[in-house]
């Protein structure tokens, strides 16, 4: 996974942190989902399996077509905040296996 994806994702999460129109959610969600659906392949496919399910929770969590709501913005930064961690975690794991 190149390194352009992940500073992307962390910059549209982080971006969504500010108080932004909807729309721009909608594009969050697109993207992140997408970002994880393409990770937990990766993980499945190096068989880090843990890190795959927590990537389809990821996925579940910020598909943009069956939208979790959580009444208000505030558990959402927290869920963005971790998501950032999480990103840069896996990130660095699914590097580390495919340099062995």
């Amino acid at each position: 996974m190149p390194v352009q994806a992940l500073i992307a994702l962390v910059a549209i999460i982080g971006v969504g942190l500010l108080p932004m129109p909807y729309g721009y959610y909608t594009l969050l969600k697109l993207a992140a989902c997408g970002y994880f659906i393409w990770a937990a392949i990766l993980q499945s496919e190096r068989n880090l399996q843990g890190q795959m399910v927590v990537s389809a929770v990821a996925v579940i969590v910020y598909n943009p077509i069956i939208p979790v709501t959580l009444g208000s913005k505030g558990p959402w930064i927290v869920i963005n905040l971790i998501t950032i961690v999480y990103s840069i975690v896996a990130f660095l794991s699914l590097r580390e296996t495919t340099n062995k």
